[in-house]
């Protein structure tokens, strides 16, 4: 086999297995992609109501005059890093303003195939890893 191919193949090889470790570790960034979706981050518009403050996962690759992605499910174990009691449990932060009535949490530490739901940074402690 010439000595040129097998160097280029090589090297196609590297960089894909880099760029695909990359994408596994950093994955999309949560904010961005909230934002993208159409997701409000803002105080303003989440006490108006006309901004939603949850949106469906990658609504940002539909279009707004068809109809949402289809729903993404979650398997893993409940597992709060408070304790059991708070594995499940009833939102302490809502805003009144913007709620009519409280949300509901679960702690879930995802399965690996699941993992891509999670937002924030685990090292910086951000997001789901508060």
């Amino acid at each position: 086999m010439n000595k040129r191919v097998l160097v280029g193949a090589l090297a196609a090889v590297v960089l894909a297995g880099l760029a695909a470790a990359a994408y596994a570790v950093l994955g999309p960034q949560p904010d961005e992609q909230a934002r993208r979706d159409g997701c409000a981050r803002n105080a303003a518009d989440e006490a108006s109501r006309l901004g939603p403050s949850w949106v469906y996962v990658n609504d940002g690759d539909y279009p707004a005059s068809g109809p949402p992605p289809a729903p993404r499910w979650l398997s893993g174990v409940l597992d709060s890093p408070a304790g059991p009691a708070l594995d499940a449990h009833v939102s302490g932060g809502d805003n009144p303003v913007a709620h009519d009535s409280y949300d509901f949490n679960l702690n879930v530490k995802p399965d690996r195939a699941y993992e891509d739901l999670l937002g924030g940074n685990p090292e910086e402690k951000t997001g789901n890893f508060e």
